[in-house]
């Protein structure tokens, strides 16, 4: 008798737990539906010659579709440069990048070391 395990050297049973695992992970993704049905399909195929039967089989998994998403989107221009900037629009102000994060640096740096030269003098005396 042909057992499901041992078929193939185990081949079919270690696919098919593949399989089983592939529908779990997509069961705990986030961005698919959760309660979406999943599916395992396993074919086989027999073709009988002269007392001899191949078998082939495949397995195939049937797994949810991606969740749909929007977003929504903000654009305009600066004025100073003509700049066109689009950031998504999210509750979150922090997320929406202004035009002046865009702007040029017009202090002065050193080409060699990288080093910015500021006007400004330091009082190492006075910081704690």
């Amino acid at each position: 008798m042909v057992d499901f395990n041992s078929l193939a050297g185990g081949a079919l049973r270690e696919k098919f737990n593949l399989a089983v695992a592939q529908i779990g992970r997509d069961i705990l993704d986030p961005n698919k539906d959760q309660e979406a049905a999943r599916g395992i399909a396993i074919t086989l195929k027999f073709s009988p010659k002269a007392g001899i039967i191949n078998v082939e089989f495949d397995v195939q998994t049937k797994l949810a579709k991606l969740n749909k998403d929007k977003a929504v989107l903000l654009i305009g221009q600066d004025a100073r440069t003509g700049r066109v900037e689009i950031s998504e629009y999210k509750n979150n102000p922090a997320r929406i990048q202004p035009a002046a994060a865009y702007a040029e640096d017009t202090r002065t740096v050193d080409a060699e070391t990288g080093e910015i030269y500021d006007s400004t003098p330091i009082d190492l005396r006075r910081t704690k």
